[in-house]
């Protein structure tokens, strides 16, 4: 029914607790760990990981109601017990209990998307969590405000959009999608973002649905709600906190990875956005400003800078060896897209030429203020990079890459 793999490092070498294994809740289905976020919710000095399953029976044990677990971080490196052994699971709980489970409402596929992001100004992250397809919480984005675990009451307990009673937590916020229902019900959320594109200090809530098109869009858009205004339920057509809406061609599966770039310009606090483009090859840099300036071409922000693979060429780089890569159409560069620091601040775009996936390295060039590309992995006739992730180890800045062939996971410090 599928199983979460958790390494943590100070397991490493320890036999049988490495790496901890959580299976699904005997109410669950194979469709957990589908989706997962890494945050800190309950603003202490631990990351805490939610895991999903959309596919899990909701409390009155209705199919699909879906489910979030909730695991806190903690140091229990004197404890006699450690905290994935505590607790006998039940019909709720996975494999490893979770110290909170959340359960939609039936067939409504909660938990389809998960993140963990601060986007209200204040200490600990909130949990957003998508609804995609029910008659309550048809295309929806629940969030509930982090800081505190007391936010929920019970390590048990049903989801919904208002009116909780007993047993029941109301989000704080609800965001709704278009109410023709034309996108793909597991497309609304399909990735979430925390930036501050305005430089205010207060990050704001970007996620995507990667079929939808309205308003002249095509298939793809990413909604920038402003940070600290997202409360009550809105819906995309009346929204009160909805800054921009970032579409781009007909068929491009825009916005299924997002990555942000943390204030790549010196004297300005904003960050930048680089959304990927998967059917046509294109990364694109929305570039937020603290500093706007209404003079074309200045500081308007949030504005477009497209890198497309046919014009790398002509972009200035140094290739990390002597293979020289050659793109094509319809080669799927940057299908996914992160950042990661390894000695300095990187873009990474990965994949490149289906045959052949290298990984592809840009930075922040502050003369002709746009990322540039400064060098390659290449691939192999095997392929190299299926994805790669930004990550902290120890307070060391790296990359971990799942290998294409393999599917062996690499980590580069």
């Amino acid at each position: 029914d599928g199983n979460f793999f958790l390494y943590l490092s100070t397991l490493k070498g320890s036999g049988s607790n490495y790496p901890i294994t959580i299976g699904a809740a005997a109410n669950g289905s194979g469709n957990f760990g589908f989706d997962f976020a890494v945050g800190n919710f309950d603003n202490d000095s631990f990351e805490d990981i939610a895991i999903a399953d959309f596919g899990a029976k909701s409390s009155g044990g209705a199919n699909n109601g879906g489910a979030v677990y909730i695991y806190y971080g903690r140091d229990d490196s004197s404890a006699g017990s450690p905290w994935w052994s505590t607790a006998a699971p039940d019909n709720d709980h996975p494999t490893v209990a979770a110290d909170v489970v959340l359960l939609g409402a039936a067939g409504s596929f909660f938990g389809t998307y998960v993140g963990l992001v601060n986007v209200d100004g204040t200490a600990g992250d909130e949990l957003v969590a998508t609804a995609p397809f029910d008659s309550t919480f048809t295309n929806a984005v629940l969030g509930f405000t982090g800081g505190d675990r007391s936010v929920f009451t019970a390590s048990t307990v049903d989801a919904v959009e208002s009116g909780a009673g007993a047993g029941q937590i109301a989000a704080d916020f609800v965001i709704r999608g278009y109410s023709d229902f034309s996108s793909g019900y597991f497309s609304f959320g399909s990735s979430f973002a925390a930036a501050d594109v305005t430089g205010d200090g207060v990050n704001e809530l970007i996620f995507a649905d990667t079929s939808v098109g309205h308003g002249g869009g095509g298939s793809g858009e990413v909604y920038v709600f402003e940070g600290g205004t997202i409360t009550g339920t809105q819906v995309l057509t009346t929204s009160t906190s909805l800054m921009h809406t970032l579409r781009r061609a007909e068929g491009n599966v825009f916005g299924q990875s997002i990555a942000v770039i943390a204030q790549p310009r010196a004297g300005d606090s904003a960050d930048w956005l680089a959304i990927t483009s998967v059917n046509n090859d294109v990364v694109t840099i929305f570039k937020g400003t603290s500093n706007p300036d209404s003079t074309p071409g200045v500081n308007p922000g949030i504005v477009p800078a497209v890198y497309d693979v046919a014009d790398l060429g002509s972009i200035t780089f140094n290739e990390l060896d002597s293979t020289t890569w050659s793109g094509g159409a319809n080669n799927g560069f940057g299908t996914f897209v992160t950042t990661a620091s390894i000695g300095r601040d990187y873009l990474v775009a990965v994949p490149g030429p289906n045959d052949a996936t290298p990984l592809f390295f840009f930075t922040y060039n502050a003369s002709s203020d746009s990322m540039v590309k400064v060098g390659y992995i290449p691939g192999s006739s095997n392929g190299f990079a299926r994805a790669a992730a930004g990550v902290n180890m120890n307070g060391t800045g790296g990359l971990l890459i799942l290998e294409k062939a393999s599917n062996d996971a690499l980590l580069v410090r």
